[in-house]
């Protein structure tokens, strides 16, 4: 199933490159704030970034433009001094900033007036996890363990592969672009041994809605086409 999400996004790119419609370039940036939900942890929102290139293929009001970008999420889990283990060690709170090589695929329906051009999207996107930082606060001595998932996608059992969906709105003025979304992530960030069945991954899809169990968030671009 996983490797059918990441064809169908790359396909999707593919044919906004192969279908004869009109095409740009350009260079992609902004503001990126995301959070989780970890059972008896609070957690809040934290601002990140995100930076690459984006493509846009044009077919009269609608359009497809794939992107591919260094994407950073991430979570504050705070008050782990309610769990007994966590008392014992000194841990209060836990910072997870995570860094996606993501392909996202924006599915655009706009208005062309001239001056500009507002539209609406869905943007299904897949990414991979290229380094991760845990950064553990008010920890009792040199905790070995700590040391050990600080960088380590293994020894913190998390899942490097993500997929999930966005939607939302943005601007074409000329050579510039401004698009805002809500995005959802539906795997799950830790590491699971067994691919997900298409069952798994409809019922991913449902918590994620209802929830914040992955990396949910916001998501505000600015681009640059050549």
């Amino acid at each position: 199933m996983k490797k059918f999400i990441i064809s169908a996004v790359v396909a999707l790119a593919v044919f906004g490159l192969n279908a004869g419609a009109q095409v740009r370039f350009g260079a992609m940036g902004g503001f990126t704030s995301s959070s989780t939900k970890v059972s008896k942890i609070d957690s809040k929102s934290i601002s990140l970034y995100h930076v690459g290139f984006t493509m846009q293929a044009k077919f009269g009001p609608m359009a497809i433009q794939p992107s591919l970008l260094y994407q950073m999420k991430g979570t504050n889990m705070e008050n782990y001094e309610k769990l007994p283990i966590a008392e014992a060690i000194g841990l209060t709170k836990i910072e997870t900033k995570v860094g996606y090589l993501e392909l996202p695929v924006q599915l655009q329906y706009g208005l062309d007036l001239l001056l500009l051009r507002p539209y609406i999207f869905a943007e299904p996107f897949v990414g991979y996890a290229v380094n991760i930082d845990n950064d553990a606060h008010g920890l009792k001595g040199a905790i070995q363990a700590a040391k050990d998932i600080k960088h380590d996608f293994k020894e913190s059992n998390f899942n490097r592969f993500e997929y999930g969906l966005g939607l939302g709105a943005g601007v074409d003025l000329g050579s510039l672009q401004l698009s805002a979304k809500y995005f959802w992530n539906f795997g799950s960030l830790a590491e699971e041994n067994e691919v997900p069945n298409a069952q798994d991954i409809t019922k991913s899809m449902t918590e994620a809605f209802k929830s914040k169990k992955s990396f949910n968030g916001i998501s505000v671009s600015l681009a640059y086409f050549f």
